[in-house]
């Protein structure tokens, strides 16, 4: 909580060292937001066509660095279980 100082001030240094953190954190969030929309244009301007056959794993690898990755799904897995799709467009 923010408290005001009789001397004139609106925030106490406490106040001014949370809203600093706060402003540098959503600072952080914007920067990556606008670097996760730059790679979303991107692919949106490429305009990928996806075919459902293909299945789940090859179709997110083409997402790359736009889909989840987490401790459940990691895109090295995914690769590894569609290769038989990029393995058939190299035959082609």
């Amino acid at each position: 909580m923010v408290s005001v100082m009789k001397s004139g001030s609106i925030f106490s240094i406490i106040g001014k060292k949370t809203a600093t953190k706060r402003l540098k954190e959503l600072q952080d969030q914007q920067l990556e937001l606008r670097d996760y929309q730059a790679k979303l244009q991107h692919l949106a301007d490429a305009r990928i066509q996806l075919d459902l056959d293909d299945g789940v794993a090859y179709n997110y690898t083409q997402f790359k660095g736009l889909v989840y990755e987490g401790a459940d799904l990691k895109m090295a897995d995914l690769e590894k279980a569609s290769q038989w799709k990029r393995d058939l467009l190299k035959g082609k």
